[in-house]
């Protein structure tokens, strides 16, 4: 069982990333759809010795966000994820 599970969720032209989760850890992000933004689409990452991301995704689309797509700065198991028409990199992994 997830220690979390995140949507269907559907987030339009936010002020930074639309979509930014830090865990917690053993995560499923079912279903995300982002629309535009000021910063990333989505952004999934950890916070150094408080909580872990690493989570599975099961399906995000990216679409016109003002920095990447999608950003990910953990370890994360994905199925489906659609990137465009962002105005930096479809997808950042580090």
């Amino acid at each position: 069982m997830p220690e979390a599970s995140i949507g269907p969720l559907w987030v339009k032209d936010c002020g930074n990333a639309n979509f930014a989760w830090y865990g917690s850890h053993d995560s499923m992000i079912n279903y995300v759809l982002s629309a535009g933004g000021r910063g990333d689409g989505v952004r999934i990452g950890s916070i150094p010795g408080i909580v872990t991301g690493e989570s599975d995704v099961g399906f995000i689309h990216s679409y016109g966000a003002a920095g990447a797509g999608v950003n990910i700065s953990t370890e994360v198991q994905a199925k489906y994820i659609i990137s465009e028409s962002n105005r930096g990199p479809a997808l950042l992994a580090s």
